[in-house]
């Protein structure tokens, strides 16, 4: 990976930011980008809230088959 980081290869590593899981060096780079760009900053942002909506919903709440379709769109979407 070269010293610039394309916004698209950013948000694609944003959950790896959050949980600290690149070398140093690219987690330097990456928050040198986010310094820089505010819409980077925005899904970053958006990503955060949504993992303590995420935390905070109650599982035992949801239609059995509601969760069984977010969980299949979230292992779909991440790989």
């Amino acid at each position: 990976m070269t010293a610039d980081l394309s916004c698209q290869e950013l948000v694609e590593m944003l959950n790896d930011y959050l949980e600290e899981e690149k070398s140093h060096q690219i987690l330097q780079t990456m928050s040198a980008h986010l310094s820089d760009c505010p819409g980077c900053q925005t899904a970053l942002d958006h990503l955060r809230v949504s993992i303590e909506l995420t935390r905070s919903a109650k599982v035992a709440a949801l239609d059995p088959v509601v969760r069984q379709r977010l969980l299949d769109e979230f292992r779909r979407i991440t790989g």
